[in-house]
């Protein structure tokens, strides 16, 4: 198993429905004409792995309005540059937050995403989860975390958030090199971070991706002189669109998150912004929330890792 399995009982409160059912008053579980049924809780807790998860919706899961699959996903935070010791660098920024009620069938295979947390060099291969890799060493782009329906791709996306961008540097004292948060609807960009702000990141909509990045990747940008940290992994990816040189290096955009219109349900988004206070994350004070996950570092540091966590109450 790719999981970690949490089983504890769990009974709705009284209703009409409930009550029909057996309930009323704090039951101990249904008979349909055989062994007695409990509706029983299950967390499944998807970690960091760097490789495709697997989840199949339970065959014992009949969306008939008393059972629900609630989804909470954070996407990985970027890396921060080491830019000039530190000294110009701004902070990386953290992922998004999504969450929403999974409306899929009984038995339907799906592919679980956690982002890999940008690392500071940003060189190299791009972040598990489509986190951009900057060719010159800024901060890169944390990957996007999410459940796929059969397969990961694009057209099979059910519910996204998206990874931070890395941070810049090497700049000017004053002047801020931060990367932006993951999605959300869209990913933060347009930092205004270098000389007269003209050298901003672009984040990822629900249409496109931002400069360098594309669909469920963020984008790095070198042009020699120009250059900065990588976008963040997404619906459509963060990007880096520096278009003044002398300015040092802005961070990249973040990656949109997504929800599917049919397949997600009681569905929402929660973001920051690049201003926030260091460690933040979104939703950090979810019960399923995990030291670390999401964050967007300081200079120097190493983006925190995604996570997926679903919580199953269906009939066992």
């Amino acid at each position: 198993m790719s999981f970690l399995a949490y089983p504890t009982m769990w009974y709705p409160k009284e209703s009409p429905m409930n009550s029909m059912l057996g309930f009323g008053g704090g039951g101990t579980g249904i008979s349909l004409g055989g062994p007695s049924l409990v509706l029983t809780q299950f967390v499944r807790t998807f970690t960091y792995t760097g490789t495709v998860q697997d989840y199949t919706v339970p065959d014992n899961y009949s969306n008939d309005g008393v059972q629900s699959i609630q989804m909470y996903v954070w996407g990985a935070g970027g890396g921060a540059s080491g830019g000039m010791g530190g000294v110009y660098s701004g902070r990386a920024g953290c992922g998004g937050f999504a969450e929403g009620l999974l409306l899929l069938t009984a038995g339907t295979s799906c592919k679980i995403i956690v982002g890999q947390g940008g690392n500071v060099t940003g060189a190299g291969s791009v972040m598990f989860g489509g986190g951009g890799a900057d060719p010159t060493g800024d901060g890169a782009g944390g990957g996007l975390s999410g459940l796929f329906e059969t397969s990961y791709t694009h057209g099979n996306s059910v519910i996204i958030a998206g990874g931070g961008g890395g941070s810049g540097g090497n700049g000017q004292p004053g002047k801020t090199y931060y990367g932006g948060c993951g999605g959300g609807t869209n990913g933060e960009g347009n930092i205004s971070q270098s000389c007269d702000g003209s050298g901003r990141s672009n984040g990822g909509t629900q249409v496109a991706a931002g400069q360098g990045g594309s669909a469920l990747q963020g984008g790095g940008y070198n042009s020699g002189y120009i250059r900065g940290g990588a976008g963040g992994g997404g619906y459509y990816g963060g990007g880096c669109s520096n278009t003044l040189s002398g300015c040092g290096h802005p961070g990249g955009g973040g990656g949109s998150g997504y929800l599917h219109s049919s397949k997600i349900t009681s569905g929402s988004f929660s973001t920051l912004l690049h201003s926030r206070g260091n460690g933040a994350v979104p939703e950090s004070s979810n019960t399923y929330y995990q030291t670390g996950v999401g964050n967007g570092p300081e200079s120097g540091g190493n983006g925190g890792n995604g996570l997926v966590v679903i919580v199953e109450n269906v009939y066992a």
